[in-house]
């Protein structure tokens, strides 16, 4: 919640702009201040008195951009810009922010005036994270991330990391969420600063993400330090979201008395007011204290208390979530009929909430449709003018230099269709480079069903063969995923392995072990690789290298080395000659699909791309096993 405020603050202070007006600027500066602070003060009837209505309130800004443009002050165009957006953001259509937003980064990208371009991209993350629409928002903060951090932003960086960590938090995908909250709280703890509002939001917003991965320790050990720095400073929504995270980590540490202290503290600084709502989920962990305790009629009191509060502030997960906790404690009291009843009334509340949920979703499919269709206008658009420009520009060459014009226009066909047959080659090359690896999925999953049926046909438990078609499904998702693309990042390619080779471990009745290192310079989910070119070597180690070993052994490792990624498969097998023998009749299609590969990505990307198969011997020349050497190019994960 903290991190919304920050955000939220730097939101509108972005309206103040990036520097100090002078000159003719000052008068036209003034009075989009006015404009503003009535406008951000919701202060309508002052809006309407001085402007008229609502419908003037296009052209009365539209006259201040005017102007900005002819005295050629950027801060007062881009202010008035601001205002338009903040003005249209809170009315029904939703398409119009959209369009000025489009406009104004637009025209900042034309001037290039990165500060302002990232300023507007951070804002169009805002407005679509508004709407749901979470990938089209993280591609905004992250080409807003890209200027600010070119450019050494401050204030546009740490809110954009900020935003991201949030909209992770909202899709709960906690992980990341995280990852991006100690990247702004090292970011604003930069210059040797340990107190400040940023920084205590940073401490409460890592406290909350553990909160809700029930990870105790961690939940108060955050909220302490943003309580500390609350305390020093006087930050009061820095307290109340301190206190309300050592509320929840004392009850999931086993500190009740504490939980219970703490949530006193928070009811002394927030009853009768309007932050009363901190309170709806301190009541929660309060009643679970007491029940811990001992004292069930007070336990059954704040679980009341709870859901009074979440009705009051209309938080229907909140009332869902007291409503569990009252039907538990109602089933250890053995009031099995009051349980039933409340069981009841808790249904029809996840039945409202998932209509709910459906509407919004329904809401946010016909919002995602007219943005598509907008953003296909506009790209036509665009196109036009561009096709405009393009003819106006061979205009003036033709009277400007009407003697070269031929040689001009012959030379620009010329580039133009070698340009065009290229990308075609280019495309028809990687065309071809995804249909080996769907080929090469079939061949794959050939394989798993082959041991899954194996293992059904050995295996009388039903439980563990359940367990086994589970594992199964998830290795299909993650391998489906990777035919999709070119390039997958090298965690999620450690994860398919690891998934198949526990799949194999059950199959081969765990005759085998295996290990899986990565050494990169940077985060695994960060460096991506052409996928699924590892799972065929593993594949023969198991089928034709140790196989019918009791004792096997294939280790597995990822290592960087500057551009590149080595990959080495090594098993403790019969080693390369015996293993051919024992696969004289089985010729491996996975191994002719993987040379095709390396062929086709040497084209495309030229890069070096190779692999070797040989014997590993001991000082004697005794065979100790195959070793598989793959070296394969990365990209950075661009989103």
């Amino acid at each position: 919640m903290t991190g919304l405020f920050f955000i939220l603050g730097f939101f509108l202070s972005a309206a103040k702009g990036f520097g100090q007006s002078t000159g003719p600027e000052e008068s036209l500066l003034d009075e989009l201040d006015s404009l503003y602070n009535s406008l951000y003060a919701f202060d309508y009837e002052k809006f309407l008195e001085e402007h008229g209505s609502y419908d003037a309130f296009r052209d009365i800004i539209g006259r201040y951009s005017q102007e900005a443009e002819a005295i050629q002050s950027e801060q007062a165009y881009f202010k008035a810009k601001n205002i338009l957006y903040i003005f249209y953001r809170y009315q029904s259509d939703p398409l119009i922010p959209f369009s000025i937003l489009d406009e104004t980064i637009e025209k900042a990208r034309i001037m290039e005036l990165p500060e302002y371009e990232a300023d507007f991209l951070y804002k169009m993350g805002s407005q679509y994270s508004r709407y749901g629409q979470y990938d089209s928002a993280l591609a905004n903060y992250e080409r807003a991330l890209d200027i600010a951090e070119l450019n050494n932003f401050y204030n546009i960086r740490g809110a954009t990391i900020n935003a991201i960590a949030i909209l992770y938090s909202r899709i709960l995908d906690y992980p990341k969420a995280l990852i991006y909250y100690r990247k702004s709280l090292e970011y604003f703890s930069q210059n040797d600063v340990i107190d400040s509002l940023e920084i205590a939001g940073g401490f409460g917003n890592l406290a909350d993400v553990y909160s809700r991965l029930g990870v105790g320790d961690s939940t108060l050990y955050y909220s302490r330090k943003e309580y500390e720095i609350a305390i020093r400073l006087g930050f009061p929504g820095e307290l109340r979201q301190a206190l309300k995270g050592l509320t929840t980590g004392s009850y999931l540490t086993g500190r009740f008395k504490e939980a219970i202290s703490y949530s006193d503290s928070l009811l002394s600084i927030t009853e009768g007011t309007s932050s009363e709502g901190y309170m709806k989920d301190a009541y929660l962990y309060r009643s679970k204290s007491w029940y811990a305790l001992g004292n069930t009629k007070q336990a059954f009191e704040d679980a009341a208390t709870a859901i009074e509060m979440a009705d009051r502030f209309k938080n229907l997960k909140s009332k869902i979530y007291a409503y569990e906790w009252l039907i538990e404690l109602e089933k250890k009291s053995d009031r099995f009929k009051e349980a039933l009843e409340l069981l009841m009334v808790k249904n029809d509340l996840v039945d409202s909430l998932e209509m709910a949920e459906n509407d919004r979703k329904i809401d946010v499919l016909a919002l995602s449709h007219e943005l598509t269709i907008r953003e296909n206008s506009i790209a036509a658009l665009r196109e036009i003018k561009r096709l405009n420009e393009q003819e106006l520009y061979f205009k003036n060459i033709i009277i400007a230099l009407s003697t070269l014009v031929f040689l001009f226009s012959f030379g620009s066909i010329v580039l133009f269709y070698k340009r065009r047959v290229q990308t075609q080659k280019i495309l028809a090359q990687n065309a071809e480079s995804k249909l080996l690896l769907t080929q090469l999925n079939p061949h794959f999953i050939f394989n798993a069903l082959t041991s899954i049926q194996f293992y059904l046909m050995n295996e009388a438990s039903k439980e563990k063969a359940l367990d086994y078609l589970s594992s199964f499904a998830l290795l299909m998702r993650k391998v489906l995923e990777g035919s999709r693309r070119t390039y997958i990042s090298i965690e999620d390619e450690v994860s398919a392995l690891t998934y198949y080779l526990e799949l194999q471990k059950l199959r081969f009745n765990n005759s085998f072990d295996y290990t899986i290192s990565v050494d990169v310079s940077g985060e695994a989910s960060e460096i991506m690789i052409p996928p699924m070119f590892a799972q065929p070597f593993i594949e023969n180690s198991l089928e034709h290298g140790i196989f019918k070993m009791d004792n096997g052994l294939i280790e597995v490792s990822f290592t960087q080395k500057g551009e590149k990624i080595i990959i080495v498969i090594d098993d403790n097998g019969v080693g390369v000659g015996e293993a051919i023998q024992r696969k004289r009749d089985h010729q491996s299609m996975a191994s002719d699909i993987t040379n095709e590969r390396i062929m086709l990505i040497k084209k495309l990307y030229k890069q070096r791309v190779s692999f070797s198969i040989k014997n590993r011997l001991d000082p004697s020349g005794k065979t100790l096993g195959t070793r598989v050497v793959l070296e394969l190019p990365i990209t950075p994960n661009i989103v």
